[in-house]
C-alpha cells in the first residue's frame, strides 16, 4: 500500500443564489458570483459559475448533454435533495460537504447551490461524478471538460469494504472520530490524510491499523493511550474515511497534527513545517 439548511441568501446579482450549507453569518456578507464559460471538448457548451474561488457547474444543463434522464426531488422532511435517472442516484444532504451518488462519497466544499432554479454543484465533484477530466482559467472565466472518458459513477453498497478492505474502512473511521469528532470536514479528512501519508511513508509501517497503533516512537495517535480510539464512530467520521478513500485530500502531504490548545506544540513549531490551521488542528510537514 506504498505510495484524498436549507437558508436562503439573496443576491442583487440579477439571479437567486440558495446555498445549502449557509454559515449562520452569511447573510451579512453576500460572496461574489461571476459568469464562467463552460467548455465540453473544446466547443462551449453552457454557463457555470465561480464562486469564491470555487467553480459550479449545472448539474442538469451536463445531464442532458450527455444524454442522462435526470429526475431532481426534494425530500423536505429528511432535508435532502434527490437526484435519480438511469443508472443515477444520489443523495444532497442539505448543510453538508458532500454528496453520496450510486453509494459512494463525494467531496463538495461549500455545498450545491441553486442559481436561478438550477442546482450546480463544484465542479471537483461533477467531474467525478460524470468521469471528466477539467482545467480552469486562472481568471476562473472559463472551464474546459474533457468527455472522452465519460461515464456514470459506479458504486455498490460494499463498494468500500470490496475495494479497500473492511479492517481500513474500520480502523480509519476509528481514528478519525477519536481525533476529530467534533472538527469541520476538511479537518476530519485532513486526519485521515495523515494516516494515508504515513502508511505511504518509508518512515511508518505499510497499514493502516500499524500506523494507527505504531509505537516505535512513543505511541503516535493519543486516543490510542486512552482508548477512545475503540469507539463506535458517528456517521460523518465514516464518511470522511471514505472520502479519503476515495482520494480527497485537505492537508497535501502532513505527516502530522496537533491541537495547541490541548498539546504543547513547541516540537511541531520548532522541527517541523507548518501546513495550515483546519478547526482546532495545526497540521504540519
Amino acid at each position: 500500500m506504498k505510495g484524498r439548511t436549507i437558508r436562503l441568501l439573496s443576491l442583487s446579482l440579477l439571479l437567486c443564489l440558495l446555498v445549502f450549507s449557509v454559515p449562520a453569518s452569511a447573510q451579512e456578507t453576500e460572496p461574489e458570483v461571476t459568469d464562467m464559460r463552460i467548455y465540453i471538448d473544446g466547443l462551449l457548451s453552457g454557463r457555470g459559475y465561480a464562486c469564491s474561488g470555487t467553480a459550479l457547474l449545472p448539474v442538469e444543463d451536463l445531464c442532458r448533454f450527455f444524454d442522462i434522464e435526470l429526475n431532481l426531488t426534494r425530500d423536505e422532511a429528511a432535508g435532502k435533495t434527490i437526484l435519480s435517472g438511469p443508472g443515477l442516484d444520489a443523495e444532497i444532504p442539505d448543510g453538508k460537504e458532500y454528496l453520496c451518488a450510486n453509494q459512494r462519497y463525494l467531496y463538495a466544499p461549500g455545498g450545491a447551490v441553486l442559481i436561478g432554479g438550477e442546482l450546480y454543484l463544484p465542479v471537483e465533484a461533477m467531474a467525478k461524478l460524470l468521469n471528466l477530466g477539467y482545467s480552469a482559467a486562472e481568471d476562473m472565466g472559463r472551464i474546459d471538460l474533457d468527455s472522452s472518458q465519460w461515464q456514470l459513477l459506479r458504486g455498490s453498497s460494499t463498494y468500500y469494504s470490496d475495494n479497500f478492505g473492511n479492517e481500513d474502512v474500520f480502523w480509519l473511521a476509528r481514528i478519525i472520530h477519536a481525533e476529530a469528532a467534533n472538527q469541520p470536514l476538511a479537518g476530519q479528512i485532513g486526519v485521515g490524510n495523515v494516516v494515508f501519508n504515513r502508511v505511504a511513508s518509508e518512515l511508518y509501517p505499510d497499514t493502516v491499523i500499524d500506523v494507527i497503533f505504531d509505537q516505535k516512537h512513543n505511541i503516535q495517535f493519543e486516543p490510542v493511550l486512552r482508548g477512545t480510539v475503540y469507539a463506535e464512530p458517528d456517521e460523518q467520521s465514516v464518511i470522511a474515511a471514505y472520502l479519503c478513500l476515495e482520494g480527497y485530500n485537505t492537508v497535501d502531504d502532513c505527516m502530522y497534527f496537533v491541537n495547541p490548545a490541548l498539546a504543547d506544540d513547541s516540537w511541531f513549531r520548532g522541527s517541523l513545517s507548518f501546513y495550515a490551521t483546519i478547526g482546532d488542528h495545526d497540521f504540519y510537514r
